[in-house]
């Protein structure tokens, strides 16, 4: 029984040491079908303290894997096209499907909060919530990639979440 003790530990660990990051469903951007970023800027420092949550408002909700991949590409194309920033403005987005989508990723400066873009991760959960909260599947997937981001050194273990609206003046955002 002895012998069997170090190996179960030791099994123990690496399935804690996964399950962080294997709880949330990825999708990254081959995956959903991105379109290149027309200029990239890396960042330099890192663990970050903060995370900032928005909402899309606009488009709508999405509940499955056909819906919330055109969303993503509807995100991307406005901020692209009618912004004329460099890619998709969020670090990452969240469908109500339970999945997260991978905006710029962990390592690249973002464009969703003026002030916060290379200090904190944006993460965008797609819909409205201005009335209604997302559902448990967008929020779990939210708490779990919060967890990966601790884990695997991206972000403090002493973090801050705040919204959009915090982040800015008041008005600038709803």
């Amino acid at each position: 029984m002895k012998s069997i003790w170090p190996i179960y530990s030791l099994l123990l660990t690496a399935i804690n040491a996964q399950s962080l990051c294997d709880k949330a469903s990825f999708v990254d951007r081959a995956a959903w079908g991105a379109r290149e970023p027309t200029s990239i800027t890396n960042l330099t420092r890192k663990p970050f303290s903060f995370y900032v949550i928005h909402h899309s408002y606009d488009p709508p909700n999405c509940y499955n894997d056909t819906a919330c991949i055109e969303r993503v590409k509807q995100i991307q194309d406005l901020h692209q096209t009618a912004f004329g920033w460099a890619d998709v403005g969020y670090h990452f987005l969240v469908g109500e499907n339970g999945k997260v989508y991978e905006g710029r990723g962990w390592n690249r400066q973002a464009a969703h909060s003026p002030g916060w873009n290379d200090d904190a991760f944006g993460i965008c959960i797609m819909g409205d919530f201005r009335t209604a909260s997302p559902n448990e599947k967008a929020l779990n997937a939210v708490r779990s990639w919060i967890d990966c981001g601790i884990r695997d050194g991206h972000v403090k273990e002493d973090y801050y979440i705040i919204t959009h609206r915090q982040s800015q003046r008041p008005g600038y955002t709803e």
